[in-house]
């Protein structure tokens, strides 16, 4: 696969993945726009693991741009 498709890919994937977080995320909420979570351990891992994830996502989609860009151009 050439380094192209390879940062195009990356985007793909790291927006995918903050769209399934946010996805998660609408779905937590009740009425009032507060998200529920059944206990607080599973709201402590559930933040934790989305957050870390929301990172490497970000870290994924800017560095698929960059290697998109830079071999787009360089060939």
């Amino acid at each position: 696969m050439s380094n192209f498709a390879s940062g195009i890919l990356f985007v793909i994937i790291g927006v995918t993945c903050l769209l399934i977080i946010g996805r998660r995320r609408f779905y937590r909420r009740n009425e009032s726009g507060l998200e529920e979570f059944d206990n607080y351990t599973k709201a402590v891992a559930t933040s934790f693991i989305e957050g870390i994830i929301q990172i490497i996502a970000t870290i994924m989609i800017f560095l698929g741009g960059l290697f998109a860009v830079v071999f787009y151009f360089v060939g």
